[in-house]
């Protein structure tokens, strides 16, 4: 069947949770099809989160009315989660009570057991919730988001919006890997959301519960962190978020009073490549496409994986760099080695 990729603009600004989804009825759709594709990704925007949002009812000043506790990636996700609706009863017109009201809920009716943390080699992580209305034991589904990239090869099948599950056959991934792409060179900073039905986990993990949270070190698959991709596999692909983290306004004149200075700038970020580039182009560390001018962006691997000679004739040749998907220890190892042919560096925080 011809499937196709569907994108939704979101409204509003900010941490504010009032706004659309642009072809998605608030509320309504969580709210009638309970089993479909939006709402697993509000399930997952929700619950794969340690971040919330704070109303506050008198702002003034330096308070906001909105506000975020938590990472601002997780955070945009709760404001998703929020403008998605349909899983809270409460109505207020008070900011402390519509902050996370339906992030409150989700979180109620599905304590999370177990969380399969973050790490750098599979870029995602995943929690453990029970008590589903797909589940006939009311035993754990798996809910995780990561980099697409890296997410959706571990995926075998897609979720629809009528809640229908189909396989990810060659034709709808190269749509998705499409999508992706386009968001990442906006640039949006893209996340993969994706579940693991209860039948299809293994049978400790299905009926794992918050009573044995505390012997996790004894759990053989919980325990150690290299069983997270296997459990992490065989998944079904929910849906893609797109987050718009923009530089600082004053960053694109501050790179060109550098350029001006003849000082070259070297943008070390976790992003996609297309991302990267794209952010790069936006505050003036790269030049624009439409030069045609060959650019230096690499991948933190790549890089390293050059000869040692080629890594230092690359970081010694006129121009700004950008490096991506890079680690913390890579920061090190490229001052390290602009320190060894004798340039002065200089590093300085988020844009």
């Amino acid at each position: 069947e011809n499937y196709v990729v569907e994108e939704h603009s979101i409204s509003g600004v900010s941490y504010s949770p009032i706004g659309t989804v642009d072809g998605v009825e608030h509320e309504l759709e969580v709210l009638r099809n309970p089993h479909g594709a939006v709402a697993d990704i509000a399930a997952v925007s929700s619950l794969c989160n340690d971040a919330r949002i704070k109303g506050n009812n008198n702002p003034e000043g330096t308070v906001k009315a909105f506000d975020r506790i938590g990472e601002p990636t997780e955070a945009a996700l709760c404001v998703l989660a929020e403008k998605l609706g349909g899983k809270s009863k409460k109505r207020s017109s008070l900011n402390s009570d519509q902050a996370s009201a339906n992030v409150n809920s989700w979180r109620s009716a599905h304590p999370r057991t177990a969380t399969l943390e973050f790490n750098r080699d599979r870029k995602s992580m995943s929690v453990l919730a029970p008590h589903w209305p797909t589940s006939s034991d009311k035993g754990n589904r798996l809910l995780v988001k990561g980099a697409p990239n890296l997410l959706l090869p571990r995926c075998t099948h897609a979720k629809m919006r009528d809640g229908s599950v189909v396989k990810l056959d060659g034709k709808l991934r190269r749509q998705i890997e499409q999508k992706t792409s386009d968001l990442a060179s906006r640039p949006l900073r893209c996340l993969g959301l994706a579940v693991k039905e209860s039948a299809n986990l293994e049978q400790s993990l299905r009926t794992y519960s918050q009573e044995d949270a505390s012997e996790d070190e004894q759990h053989p698959l919980l325990s150690d962190p290299q069983n997270y991709a296997g459990i992490e596999n065989g998944l079904t692909w929910c849906g893609m978020v797109g987050i718009k983290d923009p530089a600082r306004p004053e960053v694109a004149n501050a790179i060109k009073k550098c350029h001006d200075a003849g000082v070259r700038v070297i943008m070390i970020t976790g992003d996609a490549r297309d991302t990267a580039v794209a952010i790069a182009r936006d505050v003036n560390i790269l030049p624009p496409a439409s030069l045609g001018h060959q650019i230096k962006a690499y991948e933190g691997r790549e890089f390293f994986l050059k000869p040692d000679d080629e890594q230092l004739q690359l970081l010694k040749s006129p121009g700004n760099m950008v490096f991506c998907r890079a680690e913390p220890a890579d920061k090190q190892k490229l001052i390290k080695m602009l320190q060894s042919l004798d340039e002065i560096s200089a590093m300085t925080g988020n844009f």
